[in-house]
């Protein structure tokens, strides 16, 4: 009997051992594949935190306010042409839906001139590549929108041209109508 305790008691420890050992292989597991190998730069991430905090903050601006804001950066981007933090606040300007500077055809060359430069880090690009494929599929309602006006413009002229004819027949009927009835009552 007391062989099979120790035995059962030594047969625990090892399954608990094992068990303790396999957690901690899962934690270095689980923080290897979190930050993927990547090295984070904390200044890096703060000039992306500093854009999320104007992008948030600019549409809620007046429109006084946003057309000055709109001009500082345009005239501190024409003195610095390298200026990445400017260069990304003017694509944000054009992007965003409630932007009285909203233009998101002037917008699209400049947020895919950003993402080809090497200039980017990791966040920089998330955002970027965020507000240029809003600002795609902005321009594409905006052409579906265009082609669907055109197509009941069309349509509308067809209808149109449709009953004129509706009606030419409707007249030659009446017209036919009326010379039976004239020449059946003249005999």
């Amino acid at each position: 009997m007391r062989y099979r305790r120790i035995l059962m008691v030594v047969a625990c420890m090892c399954l608990l051992s094992s068990c303790a050992t396999t957690a901690v292989a899962d934690k270095v597991n689980v923080n290897t594949v979190t930050n993927g190998g990547v090295k984070f730069s904390p200044i890096a991430h703060a000039r992306t935190i500093e854009l999320l905090d104007f992008i948030a903050i600019y549409p809620n601006l007046s429109t006084e306010t946003q057309k000055t804001v709109f001009t500082e950066v345009t005239q501190a981007l024409a003195n610095n042409q390298n200026g990445l933090k400017l260069r990304i606040q003017k694509g944000a300007m054009l992007t965003l839906p409630k932007s009285e500077m909203r233009n998101t055809i002037a917008a699209q060359p400049l947020l895919q001139s950003l993402l080809d430069s090497d200039e980017l880090n990791e966040s920089d690009t998330s955002l970027v590549m965020l507000l240029l494929f809003f600002t795609l599929d902005h321009n594409n309602q905006v052409t579906n929108a265009r082609d669907e006006a055109k197509k009941n413009v069309v349509l509308k002229l067809k209808n149109k041209a449709l009953l004129q004819k509706l009606n030419d027949l409707k007249n030659i009927e009446k017209t036919m109508i009326e010379r039976n009835a004239k020449t059946n009552s003249n005999p």
